[in-house]
């Protein structure tokens, strides 16, 4: 997470970028009888028993915040920062990749699933951040946000048989 952020003179207004990047993978390797099927097209694996499934995964997500906020002391010891602004995401899920290996009934030798969603959205996001003050240098906060985001998904599916079959 990195952002960059200015305190204002002019009413103790401030505006705040920030950018949150996370990035994550995962890998597994099956080996054993399973029946596998709910993964991949019902005409082509339906019922049939795999010995081995190897599976990979892979997720960015990123989101762009722009705000402004100014803050107010109800009291001396409770104060509210509304905040409004602009908030744009981006969430890959790359290369999620399937692989299964030594079928029951030998239609294939191997079989590969290739999957992808790519999601991008822009939009307003508001919020109100509350700080109460305890004394001695305590505080409890409270911090509430919402967005409201115009997306987009693009879904991608791809089947694969030894016999170079592929199914979209």
């Amino acid at each position: 997470r990195l952002g960059v952020g200015v305190n204002t003179s002019h009413d103790a207004w401030d505006v705040l970028l920030q950018w949150t990047h996370w990035s994550t993978d995962a890998k597994r390797n099956f080996s054993g009888s399973t029946n596998f099927s709910h993964f991949g097209h019902p005409d082509q694996l339906d019922g049939l028993i795999v010995n081995a499934v190897n599976s990979k995964w892979r997720l960015q997500y990123d989101l762009l915040d722009l705000e402004a906020a100014r803050e107010f002391w109800i009291s001396p010891c409770v104060s509210m920062r509304p905040f409004g602004g602009l908030r744009t995401a981006w969430i890959d899920q790359k290369q999620f990749d399937v692989d299964l290996e030594d079928f029951s009934i030998p239609i294939f030798s191997r079989y590969s699933i290739q999957q992808s969603d790519r999601f991008f959205g822009i939009g307003i996001r508001s919020g109100l951040d509350m700080r109460w003050g305890f004394g001695y240098g305590f505080s409890q906060f409270n911090n509430f946000a919402g967005n409201l985001l115009y997306s987009y998904h693009s879904v991608k599916h791809k089947e694969k048989g030894d016999e170079d079959l592929l199914f979209d």
